[in-house]
């Protein structure tokens, strides 16, 4: 797959390279589990803010939450089927 078919699969057109998204993907199972322990502040801001504008997360009731597309991109970066989970 090429790396405009990865970003057309993630319903993303940010201008993100491809190892930044490479990043993004590996570090967000870990970033999930901070939210999950409500350790969003473990989160690096540079992070946070490109999860939100890819989708991934978002701001809700004053704290930040994974998006159904950032549970996708989560499955896909641990190597999971969507009904792995």
């Amino acid at each position: 797959m090429s790396n405009d078919e990865s970003r057309q699969a993630l319903g993303t057109q940010v201008p993100f390279s491809a190892s930044r998204l490479a990043a993004l993907g590996r570090s967000l199972p870990g970033h999930t589990n901070a939210l999950q322990q409500r350790r969003s502040g473990d989160i690096p801001l540079c992070d946070l803010n490109d999860y939100m504008t890819l989708g991934w997360m978002r701001w809700a009731a004053g704290r930040v939450v994974i998006t159904y597309s950032g549970m996708a991109a989560r499955r896909l970066a641990l190597g999971m089927d969507a009904d792995d989970d």
